[in-house]
């Protein structure tokens, strides 16, 4: 009597054998590559259909084409509203720092992780020429708090760049947002997604800053009436000023979102450019409380901090006259702070504390 043959390991017919983890792998290969041919097809389409949607924003597209730009500006509304690139150069150019042509770069609501974003876009443009990069520590925005696919989130969240916003995240910033960690970790995974599949993106709308700037005044909202106004002091401006007198807490601040911030000042030094820090006039105790992270673990390294924010040594950036809302300058303020901060930079140049060696974090 002939023995029957038994199933070989590599059988197809033998229940989890070789042969059937090989089918399943070439399906899974094959629906992988399908969804990624499709995904590039879709995303192909849309930026011939809506290029609008994945542009970068306008200002910084100008002062990438512009030959002269040597000087740019990160950060949130508070420093969008707060730098005057023609007072900046004029002031510079008073006192002793000649041929310096600056940027506003700053965006509403802009976030630390997308001024290094908006970095990279704008040296991957112009890999040479940038002398001095000014930037705000900002960690608090609504990048992800809100459905992960507005075209703002879409357009950031490379794989990348979703690493850093996980990085920057922890349970005390958590605790100020109106999002739990789960819903956080969501939106950032969703938003990736969507940057590489481009789903939904046909119905997306892009970003529209209206008519806020003039021609001329790279990057500063010059056209906004809202930037005129004077603010018009109440109690809770008053404790606003008052609370800035507490110790800051450096314990507000992770060491991930610090070493968020030097690793941008890394990225900016390796691309040629000076990094410099700028504390705004704000009453955010994470503001206070990052100068005094950065100053325990980085005494004696760069990058240099220029920190404007005290009522008591700076106290017409907090004179209501110079303000158009709590947290805001209006033009009167800006100037004032713009020509600061030109001065500050001459003091830097000056004694050398510009050229610290960057702290590693």
């Amino acid at each position: 009597m002939v023995p029957p043959i038994e199933a070989s390991a590599a059988d197809p017919a033998r229940p989890g054998s070789t042969g059937q983890l090989m089918r399943a792998t070439r399906l899974i290969a094959t629906a992988l590559i399908s969804c990624t041919l499709v995904a590039t097809a879709v995303h192909t389409v849309l930026q011939a259909a809506k290029p609008a949607i994945f542009a970068s924003p306008r200002k910084l597209l100008d002062a990438a084409a512009d030959p002269e730009t040597n000087v740019v500006f990160f950060g949130s509304s508070r420093v969008e509203d707060g730098i005057i690139p023609d007072v900046f150069d004029e002031t510079a150019g008073r006192v002793g720092i000649a041929r310096l042509h600056s940027y506003n770069l700053a965006q509403q609501d802009r976030t630390v992780i997308e001024s290094a974003a908006d970095a990279e876009t704008l040296f991957g443009l112009r890999p040479e020429g940038i002398r001095f990069v000014f930037f705000e520590p900002n960690f608090g925005g609504q990048l992800t708090n809100s459905a992960a696919n507005t075209m703002r989130a879409i357009n950031y969240f490379t794989v990348g760049h979703a690493y850093r916003a996980i990085e920057m995240m922890d349970s005390s910033l958590l605790q100020r947002m109106p999002i739990s960690q789960t819903a956080y970790l969501s939106n950032v995974l969703s938003a990736t997604l969507r940057h590489y599949f481009s789903v939904g993106l046909a119905w997306a709308v892009p970003e529209n800053s209206g008519s806020r700037f003039s021609g001329t005044s790279r990057g500063f909202p010059d056209l906004d009436p809202y930037g005129y106004r004077v603010l018009t002091p109440d109690d809770q401006y008053r404790g606003q000023i008052q609370a800035l007198s507490a110790p800051p807490r450096a314990n507000l601040i992770s060491n991930g979102q610090l070493a968020v911030v030097l690793s941008f000042a890394a990225l900016i030094e390796a691309h040629g450019g000076v990094p410099i820090m700028i504390g705004t006039p704000t009453s955010s105790d994470l503001a206070s409380g990052f100068f005094a992270k950065f100053t325990e673990r980085c005494a004696g390294k760069g990058p240099t901090y220029f920190d404007l924010n005290s009522p008591t040594e700076y106290p017409a950036l907090w004179d209501p006259r110079n303000r158009q809302d709590h947290d805001h300058l209006n033009a009167a303020g800006a100037a004032i702070f713009t020509r600061m901060l030109a001065e500050r930079l001459a003091a830097a140049i000056k004694d050398g504390s510009i050229s610290l060696p960057l702290c590693g974090g």
